[in-house]
């Protein structure tokens, strides 16, 4: 587990636009991308396996 201090300059919006409350220690996850793949590959890569996973 790794530690960091995010600043959000703008505050805390979701990609809905609806304003979070800031807190202190606020707790979140988040991933680490390091693969150098187009924009629209990692937009769509989701897109693709949730309409073709087979369940």
């Amino acid at each position: 587990m790794y530690y960091a201090t995010v600043v959000f300059p703008d505050g805390l919006i979701t990609s809905y636009g609806k304003a979070l409350v800031f807190t202190q220690r606020l707790n979140g996850t988040a991933e680490i991308i390091t693969n150098d793949i187009r924009l629209l590959h990692r937009i769509l890569q989701p897109l693709k396996h949730i309409l073709f996973e087979k369940t």
